[in-house]
């Protein structure tokens, strides 16, 4: 739970105490919304201020960023840009940031959003996956739609493409992102520890096609990795929830992009994490491989089908939640 300093014992009925009180809130995620936080942290309630401090100058020793998510450890994805509790209760109380600065935009409202390529028996991947074959068996015939378009080639400093629906859809679909969440699949390399010797710095050479922050979720702690054009690698050990966490506050207000792989959204479904899923159904059968829905109920979580666009190579399916 959140470190609050010894002298808030005496404060159990002002904001300041509720605040840490509603972050530790987890099983309830709403309660970490600024609408249901009590962030009446008037100076006349802040004990330790001296007579005639700026706001600017409080430093408690509780952080955004050391959450509940977190459970009083160090941040699992120690790189991520978080705000802090000065910014988060003084842009709630509408208080002006010192000259030269600014609060970070609002993060806890940012949606999370899914796209994957899925075949018509519900294969996101074949069989085999390996370094050499990550898609497995057939699997890269679930994105022979995107490659000629020119989102798609933009995206990887390349010119010309097609301009068609597929390429609106893509579009819209990577528009709006501030971060990035992808598996330790997707990003690639070896199973198990890193290998210090032999590195794994993805599949996309130096230049990545993000440009911007992506948290990468694994078992085995790892140094950020930072690349040109913006894109900045870094590698999550607290599961889901704190992956969530930091890459909404690395995208500042904007939304955050779920990539994949499979059993990485999986885990972000089952727990009704994600607001916007857009699966874009190939016409074709991988008869094996690894199923996007595999182990999961029948429970969509208030996502609900918004909009479909059918093109001969693909058809695009929406839902959101309503």
């Amino acid at each position: 739970m959140l470190t609050r300093p010894s002298r808030f014992k005496d404060m159990a009925g002002t904001g300041v105490d509720r605040m840490g009180d509603a972050a530790d809130a987890l099983d309830d995620p709403s309660a970490l919304r600024l609408e249901n936080l009590d962030t009446d942290l008037r100076p006349s309630k802040v004990p330790w201020r001296s007579p005639g401090a700026r706001w600017t100058r409080m430093r408690p020793t509780a952080t955004w960023g050391r959450s509940a998510l977190a459970r009083g450890r160090r941040s699992a994805c120690p790189s991520a840009a978080r705000p802090g509790v000065r910014a988060l209760a003084g842009r709630a109380r509408g208080v002006a940031p010192a000259e030269g600065r600014h609060w970070p935009r609002e993060n806890v409202m940012s949606r999370l959003r899914f796209w994957i390529s899925i075949s018509l028996d519900g294969f996101v991947a074949g069989t085999g996956q390996s370094p050499r074959e990550p898609l497995g068996k057939g699997g890269m015939k679930l994105h022979e739609w995107i490659f000629p378009l020119a989102k798609f080639r933009s995206m990887h400093g390349q010119e010309g493409g097609e301009r068609n629906e597929d390429n609106a859809v893509l579009e819209e679909s990577t528009g709006g992102v501030g971060a990035s969440i992808m598996g330790r699949n997707m990003f690639g390399g070896q199973p198990g520890p890193w290998d210090p010797e032999r590195p794994w710095d993805g599949w996309w050479g130096r230049n990545p096609p993000f440009h911007h922050p992506v948290l990468v979720l694994t078992h085995h702690a790892r140094p950020p990795l930072s690349t040109e054009g913006g894109t900045n690698f870094t590698f999550c050990t607290g599961g889901p929830l704190a992956a969530l966490e930091e890459a909404r506050a690395a995208a500042r207000g904007l939304d955050v992009a779920l990539l994949g792989g499979a059993a990485t959204a999986r885990q972000f479904l089952g727990a009704g994490l994600v607001d916007e899923m857009e699966l874009h159904l190939v016409p074709v059968l991988l008869g094996a491989g690894e199923r996007l829905f595999e182990g999961l109920s029948d429970d969509l979580h208030g996502l609900k089908l918004v909009r479909t666009v059918a093109t001969p190579r693909v058809t695009h399916l929406k839902f959101a939640r309503r």
